[in-house]
């Protein structure tokens, strides 16, 4: 199974987008105040890598609810290959984000993971 290509300068390219990541997982919310009211949230991301040519991973949150659109919209883009976390920042509103991730490579990206979810209340 052939998943890069040599170039006349030595250079490798994949061929072939990565293999979707799998298993992403909310692994712990972190509450934000100020003074003394609660105004957001840190969501710390974990997720397993299963591709061996990804150049880095896109992190894609929706809202529904609380007037959000409910369209998913990219928060993140690592710049590293074998990176499996990411911590991002909510606000503070009574809605459910959704998160997903997907590898990405020369050739293209992923398929996205399965969907994690955590609700604000």
């Amino acid at each position: 199974n052939i998943i890069t290509g040599n170039v006349s300068n030595g250079i490798k390219i994949a061929l072939f987008p990565p293999s979707a990541p799998s298993n992403l997982d909310i692994y712990s919310v972190i509450y934000t105040y100020q003074l003394v009211f609660l105004s957001g949230a840190y969501v710390s991301l974990t997720w397993q890598d299963n591709s061996n040519n990804e150049l880095g991973f896109k992190l894609e949150m929706k809202g529904v609810g609380g007037g959000w659109g409910g369209n998913w919209y990219q928060v993140a883009q690592t710049t590293s290959s074998d990176y499996t976390h990411y911590i991002t920042p909510i606000p503070y509103t009574p809605v459910t984000f959704y998160f997903r991730v997907k590898a990405y490579n020369e050739a293209g990206e992923s398929d996205c993971s399965n969907e994690d979810h955590f609700t604000v209340h």
